[in-house]
């Protein structure tokens, strides 16, 4: 009931801007809405077709009411608007992909600081500023043109944007200037990545277009991240090879993990932990038992005993490892007891996922004074198991440092279910920004940064092309 008056409400407040306005002009914004043929400056494809329903949503909801002009006189909306689109290089993005200089075409007179135009062209330029207003916050919000889905390496889940509901809500409220500027990531990284990109671009004598290309395509992987990543949360950056986990927007806790190897990458996504296990057993992915544990049981009988592995048949029960037939490796499953040389370490922390892919604790410790740590079969290893354990078992005070220690050191497995989920994103930034604040262009390890940024060109050769079309448009 709460959420329809709310609308009832917002649908009122819309009508109220055209009141006073030529009624020619709503039927005019109507006739354009309502065509079965989008104008030619709404692009051809799936997100131009997006957003040119988010457009068509905002003018049915508000009564076909226009925004930006009065009696064919612009508003100071639509001057904040241009004036957004004119600064929006300093995300990255490029103003040509916005073309707001169709307003210079229109124009007739200034009266002081606004422009007016001639009637018969208001409600055209009304409509097609709200379609370049939906189309800059939906790339503020899911990053240009939803490109995060075009790569399928990239699964973090974005927050779901509408963006007819945003303008509706930056109207009756906060203003335009202000609701763009929600739109953008406000954590750390980014907003020092925008400060390195506006050094870069001062700097003429001695620009780097590779450094500043890499700084615009790190700054448009956070777009790709949701906004609220929860109060307390971890962040593995594949590239810089570490994890940091944060408290809002401090951070609480930075260690050095290894990640998977090329061809058995950690892959990027989003999952929430929900619980640990102390002293586990490693359960020998399938794969694996194929090509590397039953193998090795071949050429050496003494390998499970040196390895402190069981092998169990189908319904789960351990049974002698002379009775394996090789020919039929699916019967049966491998596992490592636990203890100090489990591959898994002392703990693990899962976030259940497609990928079965976690946090966990290593034998292998030398592996972490190495500067590049791609060794993993795709599970991210930490340098400090029990420092992390403290960190999301913050909240269960039962849970002492000392009473930590003993469970990992247990070798008997016992899971503890967090009481407080933490979000985890593993991503993937080659620009990569540390707690303290230190900027370093990190190693492309598993190559996105040429792939993506291929994609990327392509893209906005592709909406360059479009833009220019419709600015012939008249």
């Amino acid at each position: 009931m709460r959420r329809t008056a709310i609308a009832a409400l917002v649908i009122v407040s819309l009508a109220a801007i055209g009141c006073g306005s030529d009624r020619r002009q709503q039927e005019l914004i109507r006739a354009a809405i309502e065509t079965p043929r989008p104008p030619t400056y709404v692009r051809r494809d799936k997100d131009g077709r997006q957003v040119w329903a988010f457009t068509q949503t905002f003018y049915r909801n508000g009564l076909y009411s226009p925004i930006w002009l009065k009696r064919s006189r612009a508003t100071a909306n639509m001057e904040t608007l241009i004036a957004s689109v004119r600064g929006i290089h300093s995300e990255g993005l490029d103003p040509a992909l916005y073309d707001v200089d169709f307003v210079e075409r229109y124009a007739e007179t200034r009266h002081g600081l606004l422009r007016t135009f001639p009637p018969e062209v208001a409600s055209d330029i009304d409509v097609r500023l709200t379609y370049l207003y939906m189309q800059l916050a939906s790339d503020l919000a899911d990053g240009i043109s939803d490109l995060a889905h075009a790569d399928p390496a990239w699964h973090i889940e974005q927050a779901r944007f509408d963006a007819a509901a945003h303008l509706t809500n930056a109207l009756a409220g906060e203003g335009i200037a202000r609701s763009l500027e929600a739109l953008k990531p406000t954590n750390r990284e980014y907003g020092a990545l925008r400060k390195l990109l506006a050094e870069y671009r001062s700097q003429p004598a001695q620009k780097d277009d590779e450094r500043v290309r890499r700084i615009e395509l790190n700054l448009e992987r956070w777009r790709w991240l949701p906004r609220d990543r929860g109060a307390r949360h971890i962040v593995v950056n594949i590239p810089a090879f570490r994890l940091d986990a944060w408290e809002l927007d401090s951070p609480a806790l930075s260690m050095r993990v290894v990640v998977g190897k090329k061809d058995t990458r950690t892959p990027i996504f989003n999952d929430v932990m929900t619980h640990v296990v102390f002293s586990p057993y490693w359960n020998v992915p399938r794969t694996i038992a194929a090509e590397e544990t039953l193998p090795s049981i071949m050429r050496d009988p003494s390998f499970l005993a040196r390895t402190n592995m069981e092998v169990l048949d189908s319904s789960g029960r351990v049974i002698d490892a002379r009775s394996i037939d090789p020919d039929r490796p699916d019967a049966y499953r491998f596992r490592q007891r636990p203890g100090a040389t489990n591959s898994l370490g002392l703990i693990k922390f899962m976030f259940p996922n497609e990928f079965n892919v976690y946090l966990h604790d290593t034998p292998a410790d030398s592996l972490f004074a190495r500067a590049s740590r791609s060794f993993s079969h795709g599970c991210v290893r930490v340098e400090d198991p029990q420092a992390l354990a403290e960190y999301v078992l913050k909240n269960q005070p039962e849970w002492t440092p000392e009473r930590i220690t003993a469970a990992m050191h247990a070798g008997d497995e016992r899971t503890v279910k967090l009481r407080d989920p933490i979000p985890v994103y593993i991503g993937y930034w080659t620009v990569d920004v540390a707690p303290d604040g230190r900027i370093d262009f990190k190693n492309d390890v598993y190559g996105l940064d040429a792939r993506q940024s291929s994609k990327l060109t392509a893209r906005l050769a592709e909406l360059r092309a479009a833009t220019q079309v419709a600015a012939t448009a008249r």
